[in-house]
């Protein structure tokens, strides 16, 4: 008898506990703007992808595109490529995106090899959020500092 009773107070306290934890689970729509300081990046390719932040500190020089591949690297020499999100335009928009710290990569090339980017730490903590990337396009190519 003990164990029945021990097994049915164990069955509700475990549906009761997935359920909060799916009443707790926020989804967010992340906006990611790319556009130049003469206006629209709409000529070249523009990309905008969204990396799980792990909490280490960003190698930003060292971060960037090596031939098609876009990688994140970090001071303690590590690197990743696998982000979570991915879009190719001017205007990006990822949905469900849940509530966390992410890294934002904003990539832009307006004359194929040549190519300016940006990284940004970004805190995805409410149902909008809009990050505006304005490359700089007098400036040098390669990184620029995300405002």
């Amino acid at each position: 008898m003990k164990k029945i009773i021990l097994l049915a107070i164990m069955t509700i306290v475990s549906i009761g506990c997935s359920k909060d934890e799916a009443e707790t689970t926020k989804n967010a729509t992340l906006f990611c703007n790319i556009s130049t300081d003469i206006g629209s990046a709409s000529s070249g390719t523009a990309i905008a992808l969204v990396f799980e932040d792990n909490g280490k500190e960003i190698d930003n020089a060292a971060s960037g595109r090596n031939g098609t591949t876009i990688s994140i690297v970090f001071k303690d020499g590590t690197s990743t490529q696998s982000y979570k999100y991915m879009g190719s335009s001017t205007v990006n928009t990822f949905n469900d995106v849940p509530y966390g710290k992410y890294i934002l990569f904003a990539y832009y090339a307006p004359y194929g090899l040549l190519y300016y980017y940006s990284i940004k730490k970004v805190e995805v903590n409410k149902r909008v959020e809009s990050f505006d990337m304005k490359f700089i396009t007098s400036g040098n190519f390669g990184y620029q500092e995300w405002n």
